[in-house]
């Protein structure tokens, strides 16, 4: 009985840490929520904001591309470039509203040999209306991701002593294109 009991705990213990390892991976996946509510996708101190338009000037705060990759998928990409610095995010929506392909990265222009890897672990994504039926003219969206970042110090920094570090912060967004 009691080899019994330990192949039991054995195998219970084996899935917990690997439920946990994919934990992160096994959250991509989830649905795109609907949302009627026209208020909450208009821009809050609380988020970033990307929109679609024009622009000439390869600088620029809060710039959206919103588009159809093929009949089934459709792309959002929202990005920063103050010039320094920057944010790029991207996912995929399937015709099933599942969300695939998600990407969250920063950028900037020093060169330190540093390096900062990031995880979405949680997102919540609703936009307000299904592209796959009504089209993407004047689509809205928000989203709020948990983000787990590992930051790695280049050579140089590491001699200042300073240690890698991992931290989780959320990220808010809200995109609109007419």
């Amino acid at each position: 009985m009691n080899n019994k009991i330990k192949t039991f705990f054995s195998k219970v213990v084996k899935q917990a840490i690997l439920y946990l390892y994919l934990l992160p991976i096994l959250s991509l996946g989830q649905k795109v929520h609907i949302e009627k509510n026209e208020a909450q996708f208009e821009p809050q101190k609380s988020h970033e904001f990307y929109e679609c338009k024009e622009s000439e000037y390869f600088f620029d705060e809060g710039l959206a591309v919103i588009k159809f990759t093929d009949k089934e998928t459709l792309y959002i990409e929202n990005e920063t470039n103050t010039g320094s610095s920057g944010t790029h995010i991207s996912f995929k929506i399937d015709k099933e509203l599942n969300v695939c392909d998600l990407e969250y990265y920063t950028w900037d222009d020093l060169e330190d040999g540093s390096q900062t890897e990031f995880i979405v672990q949680d997102y919540e994504i609703k936009i307000n209306k299904n592209p796959f039926k009504s089209g993407i003219n004047n689509i809205k969206g928000i989203y709020n991701f948990k983000i787990k970042s590992h930051f790695i110090p280049g050579e140089m920094l590491l001699r200042e002593n300073l240690k890698p570090k991992t931290d989780i912060f959320t990220y808010k967004a809200i995109f609109k294109c007419k």
